[in-house]
This record gives structure tokens, C-alpha cells and sequence, in this order.
């Protein structure tokens, strides 16, 4: 009989072996056909590099809700294989390959080892969806999966066996252990753990909370808490709101239902959409079949025991919709958020149907089993297959990127365009084995990089081929002489050259601005210097402004503000006309359509990001009137919104580019006056953190800004107080203090030392405002008053203790 048991046991761990190698050569032949890397699991790869750098994350980049596990097993791979695309794809690829182990473990121990195997199978061999995320670094769904189905099986062993007492202290705290990893790995295995729970809350009372239950699971918890410990980081550390956004509502759950019937659950069946009907049919009739022959083995269960057993795969798919349905996330009807409601409930019906006593259903279920596994194996090939062409098509063109880059010796690329293709820099960082830090504009997932590329003068930026002319036409508008690479797909424009100006802001005083056509709002609001208040109008060529600046001038450049830090209202199309009797109008600039926000600080030039400024630069021009008017809004807006004109004029004094050695007399002043935080220009405040990174003190300057990073929402309200300065651009200063004496009067003292571009506005004491409510703002180059009416996402309050040193 023994013989007999052992020969069993090593004939189901042959098949097992099987199963799990079957499961491996799909996912690898996948890979190596078929996948390549997008933005998510580019994000992985340069985690991993980085984590071989020296560099610990606790989470995926810009997503904290998922857990840093599987870039580190990349690493580790990446440490023996070296890192490589296919390497990248062979870290959720072996976490699969313990989900089907996971999953064997947990129906054999639910039913049988005939049924572990049939429930091995549907994973090791599912639909196109599974399988791509399988292979795919997407941040932790097969680790995810693997964790919450092994939490389940000890769950399973616990309640189900009159374990010993040490028996019983290990499994718990293995328990406490997995369930810890799985809920920093990723939220999506609270189903597992909750369904445990549920069978554990029957157990403890079953055992009426003795303390020979109780001890080891106070241990276990413990246990889990230090594994958790990253997620509370989390919380305090970023913005975490999608991990607690339910909302109970009939008409909600309703609507996510529909959605879930609609999309999710019929793409793991249907993949692609345009199967044939026959085809289609055919699935339909095995899933059906096998629900009916898993609702026939229930009711014919031996006893309640078996019976309750036979439902944990209902048990978990209630606790799953409960926790989905109401959730925020079931609104984007994504597949891979239904994973392991679609697995566990296809896997449970197999393995229980394929162990039904009577004979001829059992081996109809095993013949369906065998035309599921063997269809979605076939079609997994043949899928991949299709999507050969675009892979090398795509790995050629991003190959070509970073030849290019290389060739011209760029360290650093700013990606131009939506967030999808400034995120394209993830991959391309990776695949460039990090030689090269390629970065999104106004949305990058890794802080440092961004913080890195910002300070690097010589950095290029990378758009799609098509948004080319934009770019183009914003650095001539702005004077900038620059270089080309063009590229199939991408191409990079590197060797930007700022031309200095010389150039005085012309006094608010001595201008007077008028509407034109349809603009709407009160014409000085323009020049109020109050953020809040502001001009707009339809983008129709026919409505601007016009100014007056009561005597002729010689002019060269002109600055828009948006009302907000961001450049929602700028235009991308406008004409600059000039006139000296007010009369006729020369049209000196005619822009059919450039990127905005674009302007130049210091010695470099900034596309798009965070702050709302426009600039152009032009040939003086001398003019009495000058006046605007717009006809391209951004994108799908027709309206444009301007919070505040500047018009400068040339002074005849052309200053070199700013040097080093002035940056680094700006930093000694700054620490001679004991400076705690100074709000600099976007160039200088790079500068100035790159020197004071790392000296263990609170920021000294703004970081760069992403909203995804709560480290960087530092508040854009300036208190003029001792320890805090102001660096202005030399032709900013004089508005600047014009400002801050509207504001504070009086009663605020500041000294004033010019670098030579720069003005370092240092304040000496402690100051109140004239005016309640009434405060400054930062724009990013220039003071303005803001009267509160509006809370920016980037300000939060200051301490008392440290007022107006601004600090994380």
C-alpha cells in the first residue's frame, strides 16, 4: 500500500513538473516572439538597474500601491544573466510559475492532487491576457498572485488539520509572512486575505479563541505589520487615494457589474475581439459545460464538508465583487484587475468537475479541460506570432534612438508630448541599460532622473516626428539655434544654444492695455500682478489685447502667464502686430502653432512641465502700441486665459551666459546669510539642489515638480521672513520688490545683491501683510500677488516654527 501511495505521489509530481515546464515554455516563447517592453514594465527594468546601482525603492515608480519585489528578483536575475529585455520578462514569468504551483497546492488540498493538477493547468496554459501578464513586469501581478494563492493554501491547512502546536506556529507565522509580502506586493491580494479571513473567523470560533490559537496568531500578526511596514511609509509619504476609494451605491456597483460582463471577463475568453462566431460558440459551450458539471459535483458532495469546500471558489468570487465593485478602479473596466476572480473561479470548476465520482462525467471534464488548456495554448502561440513584425519593428526604432543619442554623445533626453509618450522614456532608460536618462516632461515616474536631467545643461529634447514643427517653432520663437537627429519614429533636438538679451521690463506703471474683439474681463487685470484675476477669449484670431506704453520703446520680448501653475489657456497660435501711431500695425510674429508653455531661465531653454509661462523673443522693435491676438488654443481648447502680460525692452547691454562661478557665489551668500529656503527660476534652482542635495538639512530650494511625488508639493506662497530669499533674474527685481511693498507696505526689510544675472532678494525680519488674505506667489520667475481665492494643488501650510522656510 505504501509502494502504491509512493508511486502515486511521484507520478502526480511528475505531471506537475510537467504542467509547471509547459507553462515555462509558453511564457518564454511569448516572450522571446511576441512582447516587448512598454512604459510599466520599462519601469521595472530601470528599477532593477538601479537597485544593482545601489538604489532601494520600496515601490514601483510613481504607482505606491505596489510593491518593489518584482524589480528586485529582475535584479537579482539581471546580477547573474546580466539585464536584457527577455531577462526583464523572466521575473513575472517565474512568479507565474509559482502561481501555478500555488494554485496545485491549494485545490489539492481542497479537494485532491487530480484536482491540484487539473487547477495547475488553466494557469500554466490560460488566455492572452494572463499569459501577457505573465510575462509582463507590470509591478507585481503574478508575485501577487502567487502570494495571495499560497496565504489561501496555509489558510486551508490551518483550518482544515488539527495541526500540533509547533506545526500550528509555523504555519501561522508563514502565514503572517506571506500575507505581509502579498499586501505590499500589491492591494489586489486583499481578496485572497479576506477570503482567509473568513474561514479563520470560523476557526477561531470553532476553537473558541483559546490561547493556544490566539498566541501564535498575535505572533504572526506582528509579523505581517513589519512586512506591511512599507505601506504606511506609503501614506505618509505619497498620495495613496486609489487604495481607499469605495463608495457604496447600488446604481455604482450596478454600473461596474455591467462593465465587468461587458469587458473584463469576456476578453479573458475572447482574445482578440474578432474570433469567429463558431469559435466564440465553442468556448461558450466548455465554459458552460463546466459550470454545469461544477454545480452537479457540488450537489452531490458526500457531506456539508465537502460541499463547503467544493465553494471556496464562490466564497472568493463574493469577496472579490464586494471589494470591486464599489471601487473607483472597477470604472476603467481593465482586465488584469479581474485576474484572479476569472482564475479562480475557471480553475475551481475544473478541478472539481474532473474529480466527480462518476465515471463518464469525469472523463468528459477531463476532455474539456484538455480542449480549454490546448486552445488557449494554440491561440497563445499564434497570437504572439501576429505580433512578431511589431516587436522588431519597435525594438529597431528604439534602438535607433539610443544609437542616435549615443552617437552624439547626449547623456540626457526630455521627452515632448502626452504622458503616455513622455512615459516611453522608461523603456527607453532601460534599454539603454541606463546609459542614457530619458525622462517625461511633466509626468516622470523616477524623481531622481528628473532631478538629474533638469541641472544637465546639455540635455536634448525627444518628441514624436509629427509634433517636430512645435517644437521648432517654440525654440525660434524664443531664439534658440539647436540641432536635429531625425529618427523613424522620435527624433532628438540636441545642441540648444540660448542667446543672452539685454533687456529691462517695462513698468506697469507706464503701460495702459485695452481688449480687442470678443476678449472678455477687465483689461487691467493683466497687469495687476494678481495670479487670480485674468483675460480670456475665444481662439478665433479676432479677440486679444492691445497696449499702450505711453512713449515709443524699443522692444524684444514678450511673457504670458497662464492663471495656474500649469498651461492650461496659453495659446500655441497668436500675431504680434506693432504700431507706433496706433494706427497701423506691422505684424512682426504670425504663429501658426507652437508648444507652450516654452521660456528660457538662465542659461537653458524649458518645454511644457509645470509652470505657465509663454515667451517670445524677437528682434528689437521700436513701438509705441503693441497687440496680441490669438487663434490656436491648446488641443481640444478654443478659449485662451492669460493671468499676466510682461513686455520687456532692450537696454544694449548683452550679458554672457551665467557661469558656474556665479552660481557658486550665489550659493556662498545664501549660506553666509544662513538662507533656509530660496525660490529661484526652474535653471538656478536645479543649480542650487544639486549643491545643497545631501546635506542632511530641510530643501533649500524647489525641487523638480511632479505631482505624482508629494515630496515635491511645496507651497508657491512666499512670506518675506528672516531665512527666507528670493533669486530673480536680474530684470525681474525691480517688479519684484514693486510687488512685495503692494503687499507688505512697509514692514517688510530685505537686502538686495545683484550677481550679475541674478538678484538675491534676502529678508531680515518678520513681516505681516497689509492686506488680509492678500499674499505673494511664485511663479516660477516673478512675484505675483495672490488673494487666496483658489487653494494650487502644490501649497500646503507652513510651520510655525520654521514660517516661510518651506519644507517637504
Amino acid at each position: 500500500m505504501e509502494n502504491c501511495d509512493g508511486r502515486e505521489n511521484l507520478k502526480t509530481r511528475l505531471w506537475l513538473f510537467a504542467i509547471i515546464a509547459l507553462g515555462f515554455l509558453l511564457r518564454a516563447y511569448v516572450s522571446a516572439v511576441g512582447y516587448y517592453t512598454t512604459f510599466d514594465t520599462g519601469t521595472v527594468g530601470l528599477m532593477a538597474l538601479n537597485i544593482l546601482d545601489g538604489e532601494r525603492p520600496l515601490f514601483f515608480y510613481g504607482q505606491n500601491y505596489m510593491g518593489a519585489l518584482e524589480a528586485y528578483f529582475a535584479a537579482f536575475l539581471f546580477w547573474i544573466f546580466g539585464p536584457s529585455e527577455f531577462m526583464l520578462s523572466m521575473s513575472p514569468a517565474i512568479f507565474s510559475l509559482g502561481w501555478i504551483g500555488a494554485t496545485f497546492l491549494l485545490f489539492k488540498e481542497l479537494i485532491n492532487a487530480r484536482a491540484g493538477l487539473a487547477a495547475a493547468l488553466c494557469v500554466a496554459l490560460p488566455g492572452w491576457v494572463i499569459i501577457w501578464y505573465s510575462v509582463g513586469s507590470y509591478g507585481g501581478y503574478p508575485a501577487a498572485f502567487f502570494l495571495g494563492t499560497l496565504a489561501l493554501w496555509i489558510v486551508l491547512r490551518i483550518t482544515g488539520r488539527e495541526l500540533p502546536a509547533k506545526s500550528l506556529w509555523m504555519h501561522v507565522l508563514s502565514l503572517g509572512l506571506v500575507a505581509g509580502l502579498a499586501i505590499w506586493t500589491h492591494y489586489i491580494t486583499a481578496t485572497y486575505l479576506l477570503t482567509g479571513a473568513v474561514l479563520l473567523a470560523v476557526y477561531f470560533a470553532r476553537n473558541r479563541f483559546s490561547a493556544r490559537v490566539i498566541l501564535p496568531f498575535a505572533a504572526g500578526a506582528v509579523l505581517l505589520m513589519i512586512c506591511v511596514l512599507p505601506v504606511f511609509i506609503a501614506y505618509n509619504d505619497y498620495e495613496c487615494t486609489k487604495a481607499g476609494d469605495w463608495r457604496i451605491s447600488g446604481a455604482v456597483m450596478f454600473h461596474h457589474l455591467k462593465g465587468l460582463l461587458h469587458r473584463p471577463l469576456r476578453e479573458h475568453l475572447f482574445f482578440p475581439k474578432t474570433l469567429p462566431f463558431l469559435l466564440k460558440s465553442f468556448l461558450m459551450v466548455i465554459l458552460f459545460s463546466v459550470a454545469g458539471l461544477y454545480m452537479w459535483r457540488v450537489k452531490k458532495a458526500v457531506d456539508r464538508k465537502e460541499r463547503y469546500r467544493l465553494l471556496l471558489p464562490v466564497l472568493f468570487a463574493c469577496v472579490f465583487l464586494a471589494l470591486y465593485l464599489p471601487h473607483s478602479m472597477a470604472s476603467f473596466n481593465v482586465s488584469r484587475y479581474t485576474i484572479p476572480l476569472w482564475m479562480i473561479m475557471v480553475s475551481g470548476m475544473f478541478a472539481a468537475s474532473v474529480t466527480a465520482s462518476n465515471t463518464v462525467l469525469r472523463r468528459i471534464a477531463i476532455g474539456l479541460l484538455v480542449l480549454w488548456a490546448g486552445y488557449f495554448a494554440v491561440s497563445d502561440i499564434v497570437i504572439a506570432r501576429s505580433k512578431k513584425e511589431d516587436k522588431e519593428r519597435a525594438m529597431a526604432s528604439r534602438g535607433q534612438v539610443i544609437e542616435n543619442a549615443e552617437k552624439a554623445g547626449i547623456k540626457s533626453v526630455v521627452l515632448i508630448g502626452g504622458e503616455v509618450f513622455g512615459l516611453s522614456g522608461q523603456y527607453l532608460s532601460f534599454e539603454s541599460s541606463g546609459r542614457i536618462k530619458i525622462v517625461s516632461a511633466s509626468h516622470e515616474r523616477h524623481q531622481p532622473s528628473a532631478q538629474a536631467v533638469e541641472s544637465d545643461d546639455d540635455r536634448a529634447f525627444g518628441c514624436h516626428v509629427d509634433d517636430l514643427p512645435f517644437l521648432k517653432t517654440a525654440l525660434e520663437e524664443l531664439g534658440v539655434s539647436y540641432g536635429v537627429i531625425d529618427g523613424p519614429r522620435i527624433s532628438l533636438v540636441h545642441e540648444l544654444s540660448v542667446k543672452p538679451v539685454s533687456r529691462r521690463l517695462v513698468p506697469v506703471g507706464e503701460t495702459r492695455v485695452e481688449l480687442c474683439g470678443p476678449a472678455k474681463g477687465n483689461a487691467g487685470d493683466i497687469c495687476d500682478r494678481i495670479t487670480e484675476t485674468f483675460l480670456s477669449g475665444p481662439c478665433d484670431g479676432k479677440s486679444g489685447f492691445a497696449v499702450d506704453f505711453g512713449k515709443e520703446r524699443k522692444i524684444n520680448s514678450m511673457v504670458l502667464f497662464a492663471p495656474d501653475y500649469t498651461q492650461s489657456g496659453l495659446p500655441r497660435g497668436y500675431s504680434i502686430s506693432v504700431s507706433r501711431d496706433g494706427t497701423n500695425f506691422d505684424v512682426i510674429r504670425d504663429v501658426q502653432c507652437r508648444l507652450s508653455p516654452s521660456y528660457i531661465s538662465g542659461n537653458q531653454v524649458f518645454l511644457k512641465g509645470y509652470y505657465g509661462m509663454l515667451e517670445s523673443r524677437f528682434d528689437p522693435v521700436s513701438a509705441r502700441y503693441v497687440r496680441v491676438m490669438f487663434r490656436t488654443g491648446q488641443f481640444r481648447e478654443n478659449e485662451w486665459r492669460v493671468s499676466e502680460l510682461l513686455m520687456f525692452e532692450e537696454t544694449g547691454t548683452v550679458a554672457a551666459p551665467v557661469s558656474s562661478e556665479e552660481v557658486d557665489s550665489i550659493v556662498s551668500v545664501l549660506r553666509k546669510n544662513d538662507v533656509k529656503f530660496t525660490a529661484a527660476d526652474r535653471w538656478l534652482s536645479a543649480k542650487l539642489f544639486k549643491q545643497f542635495d545631501g546635506d542632511g538639512k530641510t530643501a533649500h530650494v524647489y525641487p523638480c515638480y511632479d505631482p505624482i511625488y508629494k515630496k515635491t508639493h511645496i507651497s508657491r506662497i512666499v512670506e518675506p521672513v528672516k531665512g527666507v530669499a528670493i533669486a530673480v533674474a536680474l530684470e525681474y527685481a525691480e517688479e519684484c520688490e514693486r510687488v512685495i511693498r503692494d503687499v507688505y507696505g512697509e514692514n517688510a526689510a530685505w537686502d538686495r545683491i545683484d550677481t550679475g544675472h541674478y538678484s538675491l532678494l534676502i529678508f531680515s525680519g518678520t513681516a505681516n501683510a497689509t492686506a488680509d488674505r492678500t499674499k505673494l506667489y511664485w511663479t516660477g520667475h516673478v512675484l505675483l500677488k495672490t488673494v487666496g481665492l483658489r487653494q494650487e494643488v502644490i501649497e500646503v501650510k507652513l510651520t510655525q516654527e520654521e514660517k516661510g522656510c518651506l519644507i517637504p
